[in-house]
């Protein structure tokens, strides 16, 4: 069975989970402290891939769930997505100053972890080796950051597709020898596994409105 891949396994420079310490607030420092070695690699070896904040909430109190900051006497809101993935401004300035992160969620029900978003030329329409060059990309970042121990860690088998909440969504994969459709299962979300037959094939993959995400998956 096909599961979200997590930078969690990445466990050396840029992988660890960030928590916020069983409390509603942290600092800008902790929320994104492997974002820098992640920025620090060569953008050849990152361009198909985007890692980003999630956060975890397993019973919100109070919803929608909301993050904010303030940086220089003016609140900034951190907008978190329906998947929890929050959009943090980056600028030297901010680095520096780390202002804390605050939450409307209660003390010790909220944390957040690093995860790692597949980029593909356009979010409506691509190929399967559009895929293919984001998942070889997210492989080799996994064994940079395991190095002799990355035979411990799995390698994406899949990928999954999330669309805007409240549409009708489905993707047509067009193979060769005609259409094939897919639509969410019960989460809402779209998995594909990766397969030999799809590399040979590379079908124009075609989605009834713009995916919101694309992760990857692995075994």
């Amino acid at each position: 069975m096909l599961r979200l891949f997590s930078m969690l396994l990445l466990f050396a420079a840029f992988a660890a989970a960030a928590r916020a310490e069983e409390t509603a607030s942290l600092s800008y420092h902790v929320l994104t402290r492997h974002l820098s070695s992640f920025e620090a690699l060569s953008p050849t070896e990152r361009d198909k891939v985007r890692l980003t904040v999630r956060v975890i909430t397993a019973k919100p109190a109070n919803r929608p769930v909301r993050l904010w900051m303030v940086y220089d006497g003016k609140r900034f809101d951190l907008p978190v997505d329906d998947d929890g993935f929050v959009q943090v401004p980056r600028t030297p300035e901010i680095i520096d100053a780390d202002p804390m992160i605050e939450s409307n969620q209660p003390k010790g029900s909220i944390k957040t972890k690093l995860a790692l978003l597949l980029l593909v030329p356009d979010q409506r329409r691509f190929h399967y080796a559009d895929l293919q060059v984001a998942t070889r990309q997210t492989n080799a970042l996994i064994d940079k950051a395991a190095g002799l121990a990355s035979f411990l860690l799995p390698s994406v088998t899949g990928v999954q597709f999330s669309c805007p909440a409240g549409t009708d969504c489905a993707l047509t994969i067009h193979h060769p020898v005609g259409d094939e459709t897919l639509r969410p299962s019960g989460d809402g979300k779209i998995r594909l596994a990766l397969n030999p037959a799809l590399d040979a094939e590379d079908p124009l993959i075609e989605a009834s409105t713009p995916l919101a995400v694309i992760e990857p998956l692995t075994d």
